[in-house]
């Protein structure tokens, strides 16, 4: 995920941290390309896995990027957070994981 953060660094700037796996980078990486188009002043403050999904916290968004943060946050609770594949949503350990058939048993 420091290729976000290097690729896009004033959305990055007030970002406490990112806590996920990078099966889910490209979904970010077009989420980024989506909110730098918008020309705001909008920052990320925190990326994390929960309950399986892809959370994005942010300040400064609009009805737009809000709707752009949404839909990744959706597609992320069927794209494998190991690797990007299709996935869906598991049980592992007592957590909740988006994985492939590959990664389930990882």
């Amino acid at each position: 995920m420091e290729k976000l953060i290097e690729d896009f660094p004033d959305l990055f700037s007030e970002c406490q941290y990112i806590e996920c796996l990078d099966g889910w980078f490209l979904l970010l990486h077009d989420l980024c390309q989506g909110v730098e188009k918008e020309k705001s002043k909008f920052k990320f403050t925190q990326i994390k896995e929960k309950f399986g999904r892809l959370r994005i916290y942010s300040i400064n968004s609009n009805a737009l990027i809000d709707f752009l943060i949404d839909n990744v946050e959706e597609k992320s609770s069927w794209i494998c957070e190991v690797c990007g594949e299709e996935g869906r949503i598991i049980e592992k350990n007592f957590w909740l994981k988006c994985r492939c058939p590959e990664h389930e048993l990882s």
